[in-house]
């Protein structure tokens, strides 16, 4: 044992010997200038950059260190420093050397500075030039050079058969970075630019053959957002692995946690298995980082969890995300990660969440006419690749409430899904690359990305929806709708369209509905099928209305639609045009009988709907049994600009008309509220009845205002008093066995070209014109006869015709609301005279005869002589009859 020791003592005393040699050789061979002189030499030679370095020292103990070392941009430092360092140490073991090892006992370099920019095309770095243009099988490989030997880099491939020992080994027992500063300047148009400071790194015993440690930290800042990065893992060169024991990113409040095991990286089929935890994160982070579109706008924080397993042929993939209430989950699988095509089978499902936080992420997304509320819960399963993915999705919101301000309000409780299948196929000109395989493909041009509904269906409580459709994502997006549904109760959705409530309607809706275009002002049209619908409409019920609807944006189609108004069967024929700029209606409605008491406002301050809150002018029904039922002066919304009508009753009933067999046409255009410029024809027939007050009635209808005028200027003047001077009995009533009207518009002015009222009492006889806006100037001709008897004494037997009738024809003219009324009265005087002689003459004070100047005495005004000098020419007795009549009739 002794002697053992004493061999240890004196081999311990030679080894300290040789290394006292060694170093005072090294001080000899190698002193600190001529070290240094060899050290830029090689930097400079190799770097093709000018190198600065401070004091270098070689030891056989201490190792290699040199202080200050700095690095000039290319070509010179009069372009900047690329990198410096205060320190760089690296000391080796000499023993290990004997048995073709190398080790590294220490690698230290001291806060190093580096800048590295990128240029304006975004693939050149300021460090191009020292990197070989074709790499290595080293560099390849991943090896460092000028420390891995190229026979070991090269792997089982190189001049070592596989499994043999490599030539040379390399271990690193101890490499630090301490205090590192890195600057990245980004002078592309990706603007990435990033600043790393602290960055402290440790490798303890790195080895090409076993595992070894990494622990990292650093500081990174970036568009005003910093972050912090902790690093434990263990790297294994040999098996191309590496274990993450944790690995926590912070910034601003924001934790994401990072563990598992990644192995064969260099390899064709890499794995992994690795979990991420989201403890906070907050999505105002990523805007440094990440641009999101204007409209969305997150408002964490998130958090989650994640975990990914598998290689590159196959990957399964689990997440759970929360986003303030929202909680979604998603598993699935991904099929060649690494392939130009990786397909993936994601299935994505949230839990109830509330619909009000949509508008606080996506602002804009939902109209400000639409209000959410309540919850609601979204499921979706994607498979595909990224050119073209299967879409299948469900929306459950029974406990969701929709609000379209006072037009549309669905409670929560009513149930309202949603369901959609779909292709989602992207071209390769859409994507900017033509996949592998398909280099010698000339790209579509023009293509864009189309989202392809081959299914949808919704139901909202009773409303079944089914349908199909695309979207194309064009830098001009286009859409196309198909919708179908079932047969549903008009009464239960009357419930959400508070306009709707107070027509009570019910009965059965089924709708058939196509829109397409952009999404922001798609264009529609389909049909609406009405079975058995009634409805409350004012003061009238309509019940039994069956009809197919057809409609387009501007346009109404009703082929036939039959039913019962207030209990009398009618028919409608129906089609309108340009409802939203100028309104064309041509409508053909009859009905047996006709009750304007309901229809018609009871009095001209009463008000219709308008086309917005009135769907039944909405799809003309309005028009078709009374057309523009408001009072004069009114400014309704809805005033066609064009309307052909045929109205047929079998009976007429108002508190002033009452009236059998009516038939009225007209053909008119340019129609205005106070029909000031309408152009156009009318006809008119009717049957017995009796006219009461026809100028309230026109007050209110201005089809009464066109077929009846006539009347109505007639009744003015029996209201004003003017045809009771002529002896006619007052007209406020009117019995009439038939009427006949035929009339002209041009610009406002209606032509009567003939208007006929028969009865027993009065027969009414009109042509001329009459004004239909601002002052009515009036041109009429009219003729009245009464029935015999109904003016009596000496002027009824004047008026008589041969059929014993009074008979007063008068001119009308001047504006309507103060009249000249002339009578005609030279027909009537030539009958007198033939019939009765000069004795009728004397008995009203104008002569028997012809007769000289001196015998002639003409009355005035008030029947008294007048005393004046007679004329030169004597009036025939038929003129003086007429001026007797008109100083009885004034």
């Amino acid at each position: 044992m002794r002697k053992f020791l004493k061999i240890i003592a004196v081999l311990a005393v030679i080894v300290i010997v040789l290394v006292g040699i060694a170093s005072i050789a090294l001080r000899v061979l190698l002193p600190p200038e001529k070290a240094k002189a060899l050290v830029l030499k090689q930097l400079t030679t190799h770097l093709k950059r000018e190198v600065r370095i401070g004091e270098v020292s070689v030891g056989v103990v201490t190792g290699l260190s040199v202080s200050d070392l700095k690095v000039s941009e290319s070509p010179n430092f009069s372009k900047g420093t690329f990198l410096s360092s205060d320190q760089f140490s690296l000391r080796l073991a000499l023993l290990p050397l004997l048995f073709r090892k190398i080790e590294v006992r220490q690698l230290v370099l001291t806060h190093p500075v580096v800048q590295i920019v990128r240029y304006q095309d975004g693939k050149t770095f300021n460090f191009s030039d020292l990197v070989p243009a074709t790499p290595t099988k080293t560099a390849a490989m991943g090896a460092v050079p000028g420390l891995i030997p190229d026979a070991y880099a090269a792997g089982p491939g190189g001049a070592e058969s596989a499994g043999s020992e490599p030539s040379l080994s390399l271990v690193i027992s101890n490499a630090q970075i301490q205090d590192g500063v890195l600057h990245f300047i980004d002078h592309s148009a990706a603007k990435q630019s990033l600043d790393i400071s602290a960055l402290d790194l440790k490798l303890k015993n790195v080895s090409l053959t076993s595992p070894f440690s990494v622990v990292c930290s650093l500081k990174a800042a970036a568009k005003g957002v910093e972050a912090s990065l902790q690093l434990s893992a263990e790297a294994d060169l040999a098996s191309e692995s590496v274990k993450i024991k944790t690995c926590q990113l912070s910034s601003a409040g924001s934790t994401v946690l990072l563990s598992g095991n990644a192995t064969q990286l260099k390899s064709s089929h890499p794995s992994v298995d690795l979990s991420l935890q989201i403890k906070q994160f907050n999505p105002a982070t990523l805007n440094a980082f990440v641009t999101l579109p204007p409209t969305v706008k997150l408002a964490g924080p998130i958090t989650g969890d994640a975990h990914v397993k598998g290689d590159d042929k196959s990957m399964n993939l689990a997440a759970n995300i929360g986003l303030g209430a929202l909680k979604a989950s998603a598993h699935g699988e991904v099929q060649g990660a690494t392939s130009t095509e990786p397909s993936i089978n994601l299935h994505v499902e949230t839990n109830d969440f509330p619909v009000s936080e949509l508008a606080q992420w996506v602002p804009g997304a939902i109209p400000k006419t639409i209000t959410l509320a309540g919850q609601a819960r979204i499921s979706a399963d994607v498979s595909g690749t990224q050119m073209s993915s299967r879409i299948a999705a469900k929306l459950e919101a029974a406990n969701m409430s929709i609000a379209m301000d006072a037009q549309f309000k669905k409670p929560a409780g009513v149930p309202l899904d949603a369901s959609l299948i779909g292709e989602w196929v992207q071209p390769p000109s859409a994507m900017g690359t033509v996949p592998k395989g398909r280099a010698g493909t000339a790209p579509r041009t023009g293509a864009a990305p189309t989202l392809t509904l081959q299914s949808l269906v919704a139901n909202l409580g009773p409303i079944h929806l089914q349908g199909n459709g695309s979207y194309h994502a064009s830098a001009n997006p286009q859409m196309s709708l198909n919708l179908k549904s079932n047969a549903w109760p008009v009464q239960e959705a009357a419930a959400w369209v508070p306009a709707l409530a107070p027509y009570k309607p019910a009965g059965m809706v089924s709708m058939d509905v196509r829109a397409s275009g952009s999404p922001s002002s798609p264009m529609a049209n389909g049909t609406v099928s009405l079975q058995n619908v009634s409805a409350h409409y004012q003061q009238s019920d309509l019940t039994g209305i069956s009809s197919i609807v057809n409609f387009t944006q501007q346009d109404v189609g009703i082929p036939k639609l039959t039913g019962k108004l207030n209990g009398s069967d009618f028919s409608l024929k129906l089609t309108a045009h340009k409802l939203n700029t100028q309104p064309d209606i041509n409508v053909e409605s009859n009905i047996a009988l006709l009750d304007l008491d309901k229809l018609l406002p009871p009095s001209p301050a009463a008000q219709t709907p308008t086309q917005g809150s009135d769907p039944m002018s909405a799809l003309g029904l309005t028009p078709a049994i009374v057309w523009a039922a408001e009072p004069a002066g009114a400014k309704p919304e809805f005033m066609p600009s064009k309307i052909v009508a045929h109205l047929s009753a079998g009976q007429i009933k108002h508190e002033l008309y009452q009236a059998q067999n009516l038939d009225f046409k007209c053909n008119l255009t340019d129609l205005t509220p106070d029909l000031s410029r309408v152009n156009g024809t009318a006809n008119l027939k009717q049957g017995a009845g009796k006219l009461n007050n026809v100028e309230k009635l026109a007050s209110v209808s201005k089809t009464a205002r066109i077929a009846l005028e006539p009347i109505v200027v007639i009744q003015r003047l029996d209201k004003d008093g003017l045809l009771q001077k002529m002896g006619v009995p007052s007209l406020q009533s009117i019995p009439f066995d038939s009427i006949m009207g035929d009339y002209v518009m041009r610009s406002g002015i209606m032509t009567i070209r003939n208007f006929a009222l028969a009865g027993h009492d009065l027969n009414l006889q009109t042509n001329g014109t009459a004004g239909l806006a601002g002052d009515q100037l009036l041109d009429l001709k009219v003729v009245i006869k009464l029935a015999a008897g109904l003016i009596r004494g000496a002027v009824g037997d004047i008026l008589q015709d041969e059929n014993g009738r009074a008979t007063l024809p008068f001119s009308v003219t001047g504006p309507a609301s103060h009249p000249t009324v002339v009578p005609d009265l030279r027909e009537a005087g030539q009958r007198a005279l033939q019939k009765f002689g000069g004795d009728l003459l004397k008995n009203l004070g104008v002569g028997s005869a012809p007769a000289s100047p001196s015998n002639a005495v003409p009355s005035n005004n008030n029947g008294s002589s007048n005393s004046a000098p007679p004329p030169q020419q004597q009036d025939n007795p038929a003129d003086q009859l007429q001026k007797a009549l008109k100083n009885i009739f004034h």
